[in-house]
């Protein structure tokens, strides 16, 4: 009698098994659907800010140590030529490829033009210079006053460059071209301005002379969209520079105001 009953129970369990009703998933309301939704894009709303960001300051790094290899490759270029009237490189692109071997170091990751539109992106600033651009599409040439026509592209703006100076250096320097002009061409390039006004100050800080770690030889102007600093003549774009003496510092747009007031 027991064995018989063994031998039922497995029948009785799957006819049991079969009269249970099958259990099915409650699917999501439109509610929760909804606030499923509206958590994920909030989420990106605050993500995709911090993952902007994040890609910012790694194209600054980037960008910060194209300028250090400059920074080296000018100091090497200056000791070799430490005699003539001029001593710092025409262009940029004159250092290569002796002393700067990536044309890939010339461009600024966070240039959209990638060098196109010069060192100082069209439209943002009150006077683009393009005189000092160092691209094939300089106003003068892709040769203009010897620059290499290696190098077609270039997002950094060469403060002691060949090319002729525009503004008015004369009356904010207060000195007169025979004054500034080394290599008595004629013409006060912005290498000869620039070594001028770092060694005689200006108008501003009242023609004392600045200090050569501060005073800008390269600028970057190409993080301008993403980082503000405080200056007395309110918010300024953010630059990363070369100075004279080397290093690599940051700077309002108007990197005098580095110095204390004169």
């Amino acid at each position: 009698m027991h064995e018989a009953h063994k031998r039922l129970r497995p029948g009785r369990e799957r006819e049991a098994f079969k009269k249970e009703p099958a259990k099915r998933r409650p699917a999501f309301t439109l509610i929760e659907l909804m606030v499923v939704i509206g958590i994920i894009a909030l989420l990106m709303v605050i993500a995709i800010p911090l993952i902007g960001r994040a890609l910012e300051q790694a194209r600054q790094a980037d960008c910060a140590s194209n300028l250090r290899q400059f920074s080296v490759a000018i100091m090497v270029y200056r000791n070799d030529r430490s005699n003539d009237p001029i001593p710092t490189p025409p262009w940029l692109s004159n250092l290569y490829p002796s002393y700067m071997t990536a044309p890939s170091s010339y461009i600024c990751r966070t240039d959209r033009s990638r060098g196109r539109e010069g060192s100082r992106p069209n439209g943002v600033f009150e006077n683009d210079f393009d005189e000092t651009d160092d691209t094939e599409f300089n106003p003068s040439g892709p040769t203009a006053y010897g620059r290499n026509p290696d190098i077609r592209r270039c997002s950094y703006m060469y403060e002691f460059s060949a090319a002729p100076c525009s503004w008015n250096w004369s009356s904010y320097l207060g000195t007169s071209l025979a004054d500034v002009d080394r290599n008595a061409d004629g013409v006060a390039s912005w290498a000869e301005v620039k070594m001028y006004h770092m060694q005689n100050g200006d108008e501003w800080n009242k023609h004392q002379p600045y200090g050569e770690s501060m005073f800008p030889m390269i600028r970057c102007f190409q993080h301008h969209a993403f980082k503000k600093v405080h200056t007395p003549e309110g918010l300024q774009a953010w630059t990363l520079n070369v100075a004279y003496a080397g290093n690599v510092f940051e700077a309002p747009l108007f990197w005098e105001y580095n110095f204390g007031p004169p």
